[in-house]
């Protein structure tokens, strides 16, 4: 993953790697599979997953008790990833200043900052 990776686009399924908890298909009939994406808690984020996955973007949580946004960079970056990565925020006062600080540490990165919730849409309006 030396390279700059980006969607194949003969490559029917996006690989996305979702990072952060979520519920595990036996615990809920009703929870739909998305094709191509792949959940992983934060302490197994490591560089062997991440080239074994070999995701076309990764998306977290910005903040969580057990991580933040910049320690996924990190280990993105400690991995050889230079992929897409967008962090997802339901409310954010300042998202510009969150941008330059991760685009700055980690420039390897294309990085974003993706807000979703009532809050977003209310914003673009």
């Amino acid at each position: 993953m030396d390279k700059a990776r980006c969607a194949d686009p003969n490559r029917a399924v996006l690989r996305i790697l979702a990072i952060g908890p979520a519920r595990r298909e036996d615990e809920d009939a009703s929870l739909v599979r998305i094709p191509g994406t792949e959940f992983l808690p934060f302490a197994q984020l490591t560089a062997e997953r991440i080239h074994d996955l070999e995701p076309d973007v990764v998306i977290s949580p910005l903040v969580t008790q057990q991580f933040d946004c910049l320690e996924v960079a990190f280990l993105l970056t400690e991995a050889g990833y230079r992929g897409r990565y967008r962090a997802l925020a339901a409310m954010l006062p300042r998202p510009d200043m969150v941008r330059r600080e991760v685009r700055s540490s980690f420039p390897e990165i294309d990085f974003d900052v993706v807000l979703v919730g009532p809050a977003a849409r209310s914003a673009g309006n």
